[in-house]
């Protein structure tokens, strides 16, 4: 069964070893996996430069900007849903923005706990940990 998938490597190890903790018997494996993500650009008015008053504006709003090779940006990378309301938010202020994606990669790290004889088996032991507030699938290989 399937109980995480975390980007931070230390939040994998953490579950892990309170899972073993717990008298369960744990598991983690790596994977790579592309992924999308967007970055908010500020835009100059008719395309030029985006002036330092503008930045203050933006900030001002409860943004925070910060420079890339595509010029000020909010957010840092974000996924689509984030960028989308966030550029929705700043052109309702009169702030011409655009969104930019950005395609990498990341490594997961998994953790599983299991293996089980039966499905009867891998579900009450799922029961069980959602219980105690950990979310999980029954992961059924062939």
């Amino acid at each position: 069964m399937q109980v995480g998938a975390f980007l931070d490597h230390k939040n994998a190890d953490r579950l892990a070893e309170k899972l073993k903790s717990d008298g369960h018997a744990t598991a983690t494996t790596s994977f790579e996996q592309s992924r999308v993500l967007y970055r908010v650009v500020l835009v100059g008015a008719d395309g030029g430069r985006v002036t330092d008053d503008a930045i203050e504006r933006v900030k001002g709003l409860g943004h925070p900007v910060e420079t890339t090779t595509d010029g000020p940006a909010v957010n840092g990378l974000v996924p689509l849903r984030k960028a989308v309301e966030t550029s929705h938010a700043l052109r309702q202020q009169g702030v011409p923005v655009r969104l930019k994606q950005e395609v990498s990669s990341a490594t997961y790290k998994v953790v599983r706990v299991g293996s089980f004889s039966t499905v009867t088996e891998a579900d009450a032991t799922l029961a069980a940990l959602t219980a105690k507030g950990v979310e999980g699938v029954v992961v059924r290989e062939r």
